[in-house]
């Protein structure tokens, strides 16, 4: 783990490994695909995320972003009128520590974000791959924890704890397939 530290002779930000991440917990993945075409998937994962520095016994439930559960689940269709298949998906994202404040107090919870995807994906039409879609349905952007030196230059008391992540998009992608 790279950590920033001050050199005590010169006064200059450094940045150092002196520091370890260790994470313990229980990951499953499932998936299901049949003969007409259908997919399914699934997968979660509970964990216990520590922090210390090099030697030093870890601190479990202090490092920055590290939810304890996430999990995602999913279905596409085979293609709809021999055209087209459709898929969509469910992100979970649990709550998690965001830096901690410069005055030492607790460190704020960033909240579970649940994000829901919808794609249209059209292979072959006259060569090209064609996919329509669109990413955070719901329209609740995640609060991510902002990096430690996003406020450096801002008094003490102020805390920018959280920067807000994309909100809802609408894409589109053509390929060729040559």
């Amino acid at each position: 783990m790279i950590v920033q530290v001050i050199d005590p002779t010169d006064l200059l930000l450094q940045f150092q490994n002196i520091g370890q991440f260790a994470s313990e917990g229980i990951e499953a993945e499932l998936s299901y695909r049949n003969s007409a075409g259908w997919y399914a998937f699934g997968g979660g994962c509970v964990a216990r995320v520590g922090s210390g520095e090099a030697g030093a016994p870890l601190e479990y439930g202090h490092v920055v972003d590290a939810a304890a559960i996430t999990a995602t689940a999913g279905v596409s269709s085979p293609r709809i009128y021999d055209i087209v298949h459709l898929s969509t998906e469910l992100t979970l994202v649990g709550p998690r520590q965001t830096r901690p404040a410069l005055d030492g107090s607790p460190s704020p919870q960033s909240d579970a974000w649940l994000g829901w995807s919808l794609m249209l994906y059209a292979p072959s039409i006259a060569g090209f791959d064609v996919s329509v879609g669109a990413r955070n349905l719901i329209g609740r952007r995640d609060m991510i924890p902002a990096p430690q030196d996003y406020d450096r230059s801002k008094p003490v008391e102020v805390v920018v704890p959280r920067i807000p992540a994309e909100g809802r998009e609408v894409f589109v992608k053509v390929g060729y397939s040559y």
